[in-house]
């Protein structure tokens, strides 16, 4: 029997691709799912015509999202928290780190921001691995993957690795801000920057016949009512209807032993407590950075050995404009990212990427939070304002980012604690510098500024565009893996998550995870199992 660990995205890429070579698969997941209570006011969004929407019935949906003068620390998928709920047997300890493992169906695909641009060839020019080694892999995973984003703005929405895909229409205010920036890009006195439309991981799936699409309601920062914004618990249910894959949940995996050309997985039952050996073909372990870590630890009795977790910086930036938008609030719009800018500067070998959103009405609950009692006093200068508010949602390369100290200890008491703690990146605040500098430098021809004061550069981890822990190279020692994600002592045991990433390029990380580990499940199993 072949095990893949973790129905998050990288897990579930992964089984996709053995289950299509013809293996019998077997997925062990802690599988924590939404509570009923959040699920129930889902459906009854869902059950009432948009039209029939009222503010109460929109409260209730709304509700769980905190809201501050810094933004949102935990994006809730529907209210819940569930994506972020901690359910292991042993306690972890964070300093100065803003991540966490996830034991949900579907990871954190289940509060992603569903942006699905694929990794140029100067993002992988210290990997192991090509961009057109990665291509067929790229193209499988859009073949069960929505893809959607406006075919009115070219540009990076053209670097998506797509062809073809669904019109995802724009705001006034973001074709207006595209519109003063779109030649910007070849003009030799602005530092390089490149830009273009997102493209983002909404629409049915592939294999869903329904004709459901956008509607535009303003809602996808609590949860699309609609569920387009891809999950892979999706693909999961289409896995379920498998007759060679099996799903296990409330699982939690403890270790891994090889002996004797098998892989002994230890497994304790969440509702039992009890804990129970599973022999293995195969394990495609893909459940999540930090589990990983764990996992991987544990299994190689590596306490007080610590491993460095890679990052990609995460920062929050507003920008102001000189002119507005005209009822920018009232316009029926998605509020995903809707325009993309790759910021390279030649002092520094990486890029850096910035999402850009244009209004969304988690600015207003920011500004609230931020003036409390004044904020009705100056309403009607708030709403001019928000007619010219965007927000940036960057990130930096790992070159040019904290680390995440991982280490694994016994307490007294003989049981594990896993402690993280942030590592700060002396090269960081010069990188955030020359970003700056480029929006500055962007704004004297488009009227939208970087409100500097503002710039939130956040802990390690906050973005979730994390791995490297054991990167894959041609010669693996301790603390990496081969080019099939084998971490150095095993055979057949497979790291399919970020983890085996050698670096962490700026920009969206889900995709090329997906395809990374529809590659190792391909290379790795030679066919259809006997």
């Amino acid at each position: 029997m072949i095990y893949v660990v973790g129905s998050g995205p990288s897990g579930i890429a992964c089984a996709q691709k053995l289950i299509a070579k013809g293996a019998r698969v077997t997925m062990l997941d802690a599988g924590l799912q939404i509570e009923d209570a959040r699920t129930m006011i889902v459906r009854r969004v869902q059950a009432t015509d948009r039209s029939s929407w009222d503010r109460s019935l929109l409260s209730s949906y709304k509700e769980g999202l905190s809201v501050s003068a810094k933004g949102v620390k935990y994006k809730t998928a529907y209210g819940s928290l569930f994506p972020y709920k901690d359910i292991a047997p042993y306690r972890s300890v964070y300093q100065d780190v803003d991540a966490c493992p996830s034991y949900a169906q579907g990871g954190f695909s289940n509060v992603w921001g569903a942006s699905s641009v694929t990794y140029a060839a100067e993002d992988l020019k210290s990997w192991p691995v090509t961009p057109e080694q990665l291509k067929q892999y790229y193209d499988e995973v859009f073949s069960f993957m929505p893809v959607a984003g406006s075919h009115a703005i070219p540009g990076i929405s053209e670097r998506a690795g797509v062809s073809a895909f669904d019109e995802l229409k724009m705001s006034r205010q973001v074709l207006a801000l595209n519109h003063r920036i779109q030649n910007l890009s070849v003009q030799p006195g602005v530092a390089g920057f490149f830009s273009g439309g997102s493209r983002l991981a909404v629409g049915p799936c592939r294999n869903d016949a329904s004709e459901k699409e956008c509607v535009y309601c303003g809602l996808c920062m609590y949860g699309c009512p609609y569920s387009l914004i891809y999950n892979s618990s999706s693909t999961l249910e289409d896995l379920k209807r498998n007759k060679n894959f099996k799903y296990a949940a409330g699982i939690f995996v403890e270790n891994l032993k090889e002996t004797g050309g098998e892989v002994l997985i230890t497994i304790r039952e969440l509702s039992t407590g009890h804990s129970r050996i599973l022999p293995a073909e195969k394990v495609y372990l893909g459940s999540g950075v930090l589990s990983s870590a764990r996992i991987l630890l544990r299994s190689y009795d590596a306490y007080d050995k610590p491993i460095f977790c890679l990052d990609s910086q995460y920062f929050l930036l507003p920008l102001i404009s000189s002119w507005a938008t005209k009822n920018a609030a009232r316009e029926e719009v998605h509020t995903l990212a809707q325009l993309c800018l790759r910021i390279k500067k030649s002092s520094s070998d990486q890029a850096s990427f910035l999402q850009i959103y244009g209004y969304n009405d988690l600015y207003q609950r920011a500004l609230r939070s931020l003036f409390g009692f004044s904020y009705p006093v100056f309403q009607g200068f708030f709403n001019m304002l928000l007619e010219r508010l965007f927000l940036v949602q960057g990130y930096l390369h790992s070159d040019y980012s904290s680390k995440i100290k991982i280490e694994l200890k016994r307490n007294a008491g003989g049981s594990d604690e896993l402690f993280l703690e942030g590592v700060r990146n002396m090269k960081t605040s010069a990188v955030l510098n020359d970003v700056l500098r480029v929006l500055k430098s962007m704004g004297r021809k488009t009227g939208v500024f970087p409100v500097t004061p503002r710039l939130d550069r956040c802990r390690p981890g906050r973005g979730y565009h994390s791995g490297g822990t054991f990167p894959m190279c041609a010669v693996p020692r301790f603390g990496e893996s081969d080019l099939w994600g084998r971490p150095h002592g095993f055979k057949n045991v497979h790291l399919v998550d970020a983890s085996v990433f050698p670096t962490i390029p700026a920009g969206p990380i889900t995709v090329n995870v997906m395809a990374n580990a529809s590659r190792i499940a391909d290379q790795s199993f030679q066919g259809t199992e006997g």
